[in-house]
């Protein structure tokens, strides 16, 4: 289940993580498996119709979905598992917002 809040200033994503994953895994998974992870970027100071104000969004968001989501490394996330975890909430938090942005060449650059 998602709810998504959009304003013109920042995105604000809430995306609900519904993994089953066992207790013993749970602390290494990105902040916990069963809990909502918010995303928030602001953009209202970049000018969207310039490559180099695209380029900087993307930043930003990548940043800002690593931050919510977690480990990135095997060594940090502990097991195989849950370094899964971190990156399917990863790829799904971006992926998200770059279509909430609703951007042509945001769209371009992240998805090809």
């Amino acid at each position: 289940m998602k709810e998504l809040v959009k304003n013109s200033k920042r995105i604000g994503l809430l995306v609900l993580l519904a993994m089953c994953v066992p207790a013993f895994a749970l602390a290494a998974t990105p902040k916990s498996a069963l809990e909502e992870v918010q995303m928030n970027v602001s953009f209202a100071d970049l000018d969207l119709n310039h490559e180099a104000g695209i380029e900087r969004l993307y930043q930003r968001m990548r940043s800002a979905a690593a931050e919510a989501c977690g480990p990135s490394t095997l060594r940090e996330a502990g097991s195989l598992k849950a370094l899964r975890a971190s990156q399917a909430c990863y790829k799904e938090l971006l992926d998200e917002a770059v279509v909430q942005v609703d951007n042509a060449a945001l769209t371009k650059r992240h998805f090809g």
